[in-house]
């Protein structure tokens, strides 16, 4: 009798403390970003952190109407900030409480002088340029992150399905571009996929991004693309992993990745292949290539 309800007690503390981690995840801010005549403001910029803390919490940007929501899975006091261009930055403090939902509205002044950068960090892990976010990766690898997918993970505001579509707030990237060339269009999971994540310096979110450069701030784009940025070392070296599977008790099963990349400032060259006998797609997005040409 003591064995079972020693059992009973542990499987009700498991459920308690289950949740206890559901209601904390159902804290939530929203609200419209209003200019000072009462226009809502599109694509501004509301990152969350908490006080004396570099780390972002949660990342987003508001709608065509203003409008914005984001999910807080913690408790506490944060700081949030709102950013736009031609707008002065709002920087205010909220305290969240468990399970409290709250709503925020918020208005930004006109900027007299062009907002050309705002930094969000001490350490810039954020940095706000005009129509242009840049996302230090060091601030937010923990590490163990494989492939480029891996870190995009991390950055708050991005999210990776598991057929590896990338959307930002819910909207998805027009592409993935490596030091300002695209590669592969609308087929960016082929890059995502396999490239190793180690060489990522930054990653930079375009919104109001348009495939025509002398578009660029005269056509009124609600695309957003990705753009990353290597380090200076991997701009000068052939890089790339081997990744190896095989399975002694499931009929010899075996499945052989490689990646080979260089990346110079006038010639720029991937190699990927894949062979296997599980099943697995080898040749993936790069059918859309394919049907492009």
């Amino acid at each position: 009798m003591k064995i079972i309800n020693n059992i009973l007690f542990k499987n009700c503390l498991i459920i308690f403390l289950l949740l206890g981690n559901s209601l904390i995840a159902q804290t939530s801010i929203q609200g419209i970003v209003k200019d000072s005549i009462n226009n809502p403001i599109s694509y501004a910029n509301i990152l969350i952190k908490p006080i004396n803390s570099d780390i972002v919490t949660a990342y987003t940007h508001s709608e065509t109407d203003g409008s914005y929501k984001l999910n807080i899975n913690e408790i506490g006091l944060f700081e949030i900030t709102y950013a736009a261009i031609s707008y002065k930055s709002e920087i205010k403090t909220i305290s969240f409480e468990d399970g409290k939902n709250i709503i925020k509205n918020i208005t930004l002044k006109d900027e007299t002088i062009e907002l050309n950068e705002v930094i969000i960090e001490k350490e810039n892990a954020i940095i706000i340029k005009q129509d242009t976010i840049v996302f230090n990766a060091k601030d937010f690898s923990q590490g163990n992150e494989q492939v480029v997918e891996d870190l995009l993970k991390k950055i708050p505001g991005i999210s990776i399905s598991n057929d590896g579509v990338i959307k930002i707030g819910g909207q998805e990237v027009e592409k993935v571009m490596i030091e300002g060339d695209d590669f592969f269009e609308k087929g960016y999971k082929l890059l995502t996929k396999n490239m190793p994540a180690n060489p990522i310096e930054k990653v930079e979110l375009y919104q109001h991004y348009s495939n025509n450069k002398h578009l660029k701030g005269v056509e009124n784009s609600d695309k957003v693309a990705l753009n990353l940025k290597l380090k200076d070392d991997a701009k000068r070296e052939w890089f790339g992993n081997l990744q190896l599977g095989y399975g002694l008790v499931s009929e010899n099963r075996y499945d052989v990745r490689t990646n080979l990349m260089n990346f110079g400032k006038k010639i720029k060259y991937y190699f990927l292949s894949n062979l296997n006998n599980v099943g697995a797609d080898a040749v993936g997005d790069i059918d859309h290539l394919i049907r492009a040409c």
